[in-house]
């Protein structure tokens, strides 16, 4: 169970009530995933499309922005490709070719391979378009955790 804890206490009094009118319904999932920053989000797309069940809760609905630039290349970019989601990141990305890393006016050395710059808000919001349709996106805050020896309860 996904429990709601508004941070106003007027809020948290109106929740209350709104719930109180509203059954106990429980959803369960194969795997429950809390925060779909890019790590969650990736695994919630993996698993969603191996057949999993999953639910996947963040407090955000969208990605905050954040001054933060992710540049895919190499394994991470051939991983993207092997999971079948590049296309996805590549349209919302910048595709360059040419690396020059340059110390005190020197060019130290020049790489030329397909690298995708994208800014981390962006990349997330890539991967979460992409998530299959057996991956339920809960926009909460976790605030308690059950554990028992058959299932987990949150």
């Amino acid at each position: 169970m996904i429990d709601i804890a508004p941070s106003e206490p007027l809020l948290a009094q109106r929740a209350a009530q709104a719930l109180a009118s509203v059954p106990d319904v429980v959803k369960t999932y194969d795997v429950l995933i809390v925060g779909a920053g890019l790590s969650g989000s990736l695994a919630a797309a993996v698993l969603g499309r191996a057949g999993y069940d999953v639910g996947l809760i963040d407090r955000y609905p969208v990605c905050p922005a954040q001054f933060r630039v992710e540049k895919v290349t190499g394994q991470s970019l051939d991983a993207l490709r092997r999971l079948d989601l590049l296309d996805g990141v590549a349209a919302a990305s910048t595709l360059f070719n040419r690396v020059v890393n340059v110390r005190r006016g020197r060019v130290i050395d020049e790489t030329h391979s397909d690298h995708y710059g994208i800014l981390y808000d962006d990349l997330v919001g890539a991967i979460r378009a992409q998530l299959p349709s057996n991956v339920d996106f809960h926009v909460d805050r976790v605030v308690d955790i059950e554990t028992g020896p058959q299932r987990q309860r949150l």
